[in-house]
């Protein structure tokens, strides 16, 4: 069971949440977000600490958080998800070179382990 490591709140009113932006970031073992207003001052920051070691066990712990987490559930207008794992990294259409791909997956995670890499565009 996913478990909170740390929860900084700087606002309880919940209607200061509609116009904000929801950061949210997942990797193997954190799934984590930040509430920011308008003007990028933090509402809120939240941290879990994922316990599953497998893909479907991870899923399983990310969807009871994402169906218990008051915040998320919130109506806010912009939210946006971070994907970070090391097999795989999603890059935004207009710096996506194919070409580039093993570049980009050594300066994010690292060159100790030589392997294939391979690379898609996703629409």
């Amino acid at each position: 069971m996913a478990k909170i490591l740390f929860d900084i709140a700087a606002a309880q009113d919940p209607g200061e949440w509609l116009q904000a932006h929801l950061v949210m970031e997942i990797s193997p073992h954190i799934f984590s977000y930040t509430l920011l207003n308008p003007d990028k001052k933090i509402l809120q920051l939240r941290f879990y600490e994922m316990e599953s070691s497998d893909n479907p066990g991870l899923a399983e712990e990310l969807a009871t958080v994402l169906g218990s987490d008051e915040i998320i559930q919130a109506a806010i207008e912009k939210k946006t998800l971070i994907y970070n794992f090391p097999e795989s990294q999603l890059v935004p259409e207009k710096y996506f070179e194919p070409e580039a791909g093993k570049d980009m997956v050594e300066l994010l995670h690292g060159d100790l382990n030589s392997c294939i890499t391979l690379s898609e565009r996703i629409p």
